[in-house]
Formats: C-alpha cells, structure tokens, sequence
C-alpha cells in the first residue's frame, strides 16, 4: 500500500471517465486508487479520492455517508474550503435535503471560517457570496442590513473585491 503516484494517476482517470459520463469505470479507478492509499499517510489524498467516489455511488449508499462523514474532518483540518462546500453539499442531497437558499448561506458562511488568512480574496468572494444569499433570504432583511453596514469599514474587502462596494 501507499503508491500515491499510482494512485494519483488512478483518480486522474476516474475523473476524466466521470466527465465523461461513466460513473461505474470512474467508480473501478477511484476504489483502485484508494486501496492504493494508506490513509494514515496521506488523508488529503485519500479524502479526495473518497469523495470523488461519492459521486459515482447510489444516491441512498451507506458507503457514500460513511465516506463524505469520514472526509469532511479531512477537508476542515486542511481548511480547504471548497471540499468543506462540496461535501456539506453532498451530505445534504444524500439526505434528501433542499439546498435552499438559507442552508447555502449558512453551509458558505461556515465554509469561509476555513479559507486559510493568507487567501484574503478568497474569503472576501466566499463573504461576498454570503452576502447575496443573505439578502436573498426573507428570515431577517434586518440582519442583512447590519452587515451591509459593517462591511463599509472593511477598506481591505472593498478594494479586493469591487463588486462589495457597489453591493454596499
């Protein structure tokens, strides 16, 4: 075990066979690569893997909850945001929930707590997007204004992020 080249080169294809619209040679290559991975050694690799994995499974699959419960402590460790993201939103469709507009600002909201403080921009789009779905929701146009009124101090996000200022 642990051949992350191997593996590496095994995942490569089983997205480009998921691409191309053949979810069970995509779901041959992604278990291949990861019975190649020792997780212990490398869980960014194989909480990648993994969640691409989900993707080729039966909607109602106990392997794909397992996987994307077992994956998301990976992805928050690592603070990869978009992994956090894909696979909160996963978790919601496996369970047949509605990715409305409020569980989006919530699930994006939570997201941006990983954006690493050195990806600035990142977060400001990812506050940005917030925002948008915040002014969306009709739970509390109150709420919305306040932040609004907040992010006028926020020089640093008005000049990364244009659209804020205009949004402000």
């Amino acid at each position: 075990k642990s051949e992350p080249a191997s593996a590496v080169a095994k995942w490569a294809r089983g997205r480009k066979l998921l691409l191309e619209e053949d979810p069970e040679g995509a779901r041959t290559e992604f278990s291949s690569a990861l019975a190649g991975i020792d997780s212990a050694s490398f869980p960014y690799l194989y909480a990648r893997v993994g969640l691409y994995l989900t993707h080729t499974l039966e909607d109602a699959d106990t392997l794909a909850a397992r996987t994307l419960y077992s994956v998301l402590p990976v992805f928050i460790q690592a603070r990869d945001s978009m992994r956090v993201v894909e696979t909160l939103y996963s978790l919601n469709a496996l369970h047949g929930n509605v990715w409305d507009t409020p569980t989006q600002r919530d699930y994006l909201a939570e997201a941006e707590r990983y954006v690493p403080s050195s990806r600035p921009l990142l977060r400001d789009m990812m506050r940005l997007n917030v925002l948008g779905l915040e002014r969306d929701c009709d739970d509390n146009p109150t709420h919305y204004l306040h932040i609004l009124d907040s992010l006028r101090r926020d020089k640093g996000m008005l000049e990364r992020v244009p659209p804020a200022g205009v949004m402000v």
